[in-house]
This record gives C-alpha cells, sequence and structure tokens, in this order.
C-alpha cells in the first residue's frame, strides 16, 4: 500500500525498552478532502527518514499492523501504519 503526499512533520526517537519508533505525518496530495495520516518507522526503518523534512512530497510504503491484547481484564485491538520504504520526490 502506498501514501502520496507532502510530509508535515516527523518526531522524535522514542524508545520502549528494546524497541525504537519514530513517527511523521503525512498529508495526501488531493485537492478535495485530503487525508493525514500518521505512520511510524519501526527498528531498522527509523533511518529512512533521515532523508526527508518538513513539506518535502514522499511516497511512503505501507503495511496495516493489527494486534489483539488482554491486561487488567481489558481487551482491545491496537492498529498501526508501518513505514517500510520512503521516496522522496526528486524535482526535475
Amino acid at each position: 500500500m502506498e501514501i502520496k503526499g507532502t510530509i508535515i512533520y516527523v518526531g522524535e526517537l522514542q524508545t520502549f525498552g528494546n524497541f525504537q519508533k519514530k513517527e511523521f505525518w503525512i498529508k495526501e496530495d488531493k485537492e478535495k478532502y485530503p487525508q493525514t495520516f500518521k505512520v511510524e518507522c519501526v527498528q531498522d526503518k527509523i533511518g529512512l527518514l533521515d532523508a526527508v523534512g518538513n513539506n518535502e512530497k514522499a511516497t511512503a510504503h505501507v503495511n496495516l499492523r493489527g494486534r489483539h491484547y488482554q491486561k487488567d481484564g481489558k481487551e482491545g485491538v491496537i492498529n498501526s501504519i508501518q513505514c517500510w520504504k520512503l521516496d522522496k520526490e526528486v524535482p526535475f
């Protein structure tokens, strides 16, 4: 799955024990009803964000991830959008 748009935010590195992630927001380049998505790069994919910054056009290649959990008598599902490849648009 791909999301084409403009990167409007790149967050700070977050560490949870041995797990690391970095989030970014990408806004679709649609004239009518553009959507903005929070996407995360995890572990060895964090370096993908080194090549892009705010207000740059890019294509994020992503996977939808979901995990069921049960804890302290509560149950739910956690969803995320994880980037595995990020192509920066190069102007001609």
